[in-house]
């Protein structure tokens, strides 16, 4: 039950965080509105879990993380938008974290130095060094913290820098879920294969809307609908390890390929 209380709280913050911002930044609506809907899915979604909870044989909660993997860790957030690294410290701060933040690379590279972080968040799109940059060059200077792009750019395998890669818009939920996974290096995953030729193609609109939306909660219950087998073993495992973007890339493409091969 404390596992569900504390994803409600976490998204419950972005909801009124992004209401904050929204009337220093009224120029951010459609950003910020998108945020604060993916928001209330995520609510909706555990409130649905709750009620099948309530109404099932087993008297144990699932886990949807565990955030002791994440509370205390000193975090430091790299990026040029000030409202960015505001929604992101927040989040860490309600963790119990340690937090610091810089505007670029050069005084990410000083700051990592001095703070010595577990975890460092860096946006890829930044003046001077960006985050492919920042992040080669944190990995040079001997950092061995966890580091986590946060971008809504699309995930540049080739180069290999990041530990873990999460899309914007994000919600402390796929935060929490994503830092708190068994392994986060998802991007050294190489020559595996899945065939979706058996999923009907309403049940792969329906997983990309959830996907979409950030609807977490919704898009593993749409999952365990499947019969057991090779498509619900993977999916259930990229949603566990928040590979949300690799899912919907996978699901455009089952529209024109029976297998796909990533």
């Amino acid at each position: 039950m404390k596992n569900y209380l504390h994803s409600l709280t976490n998204s419950l913050h972005q909801i009124t965080g992004y209401a904050s911002l929204l009337r220093k930044y009224p120029d951010k609506v459609d950003e910020y509105a998108m945020v604060i809907e993916k928001n209330a899915y995520i609510i909706e979604g555990i409130m649905q879990e709750l009620f099948q909870l309530k109404h099932a044989d087993s008297p144990s909660f699932p886990i949807r993380f565990d955030s002791t993997s994440v509370v205390g860790k000193k975090v430091l957030i790299v990026d040029d938008m000030r409202e960015n690294r505001e929604i992101l410290m927040d989040i860490f701060h309600t963790l119990k974290c340690e937090v610091e933040s810089a505007e670029n690379g050069s005084e990410a590279l000083t700051k990592a130095e001095l703070f010595d972080p577990d975890i460092i968040c860096i946006d890829i799109v930044m003046p001077g060094m960006n985050g492919y940059e920042t992040a080669t060059a944190l990995h040079n200077a001997g950092s061995s913290a966890t580091l986590v792009a946060i971008s809504a750019l699309r995930e540049d395998r080739s180069k290999n820098v990041f530990d873990a890669w999460l899309s914007k818009p994000f919600t402390a939920d796929q935060i929490m879920t994503l830092l708190s996974s068994e392994s986060l290096n998802s991007t050294m995953k190489e020559n595996q294969s899945i065939d979706l030729s058996s999923l009907s193609h309403t049940f792969l609109h329906k997983l990309l809307d959830t996907i979409e939306k950030g609807a977490l909660s919704q898009s593993e219950m749409l999952v365990d609908t499947l019969d057991q087998g090779a498509c619900k073993t993977w999916l259930s495992e990229q949603l566990r390890e928040m590979n949300l973007e690799t899912i919907r890339t996978f699901i455009m493409s089952a529209h024109s390929s029976e297998t796909i091969t990533y």
